[in-house]
This record gives structure tokens, sequence and C-alpha cells, in this order.
């Protein structure tokens, strides 16, 4: 379950389809071992893990994991 709570003093920009506002917390993406990750069938262009092999976040550039 997701619950995002937008602080009274803030609204979420036009062009985000989800923004999280915190002064306490951070986002924390999927985690994933490299075989997982590249285990994924038709990655999104875009799409965000972080690899706990290579301890960094990747992202898919659309044909291939950039680190």
């Amino acid at each position: 379950m997701w619950t995002l709570i937008y602080p009274l003093d803030r609204s979420q920009d036009s062009t985000a389809i989800l923004q999280a506002d915190s002064t306490t917390q951070g986002f924390l993406p999927p985690r994933v071992t490299t075989v997982q990750k590249n285990a994924i069938a038709t990655p999104a262009a875009g799409l965000m893990v972080f690899d706990t092999d290579l301890a960094r976040p990747c992202f898919y550039s659309g044909s291939a994991w950039v680190t």
C-alpha cells in the first residue's frame, strides 16, 4: 500500500506524475542483484533500480543498463 501526503504549504509539480516531499526521508528504489536486474524482461527506458551487487543506482537507457 502506498500513502503519499503532501504538506499543506506545497503542491505537486504539474509535470510530475509522482512527487513525494520530505525533509527527513528519502526515496528507496527497488533493490535487486545484478542477475535480477538483467533478468527484467524488456525494461522501459528510464527504469531505475538499485543494484545491490554494484552498490549503486542503475537506469535503463532504452538499450542498456547505465550505472
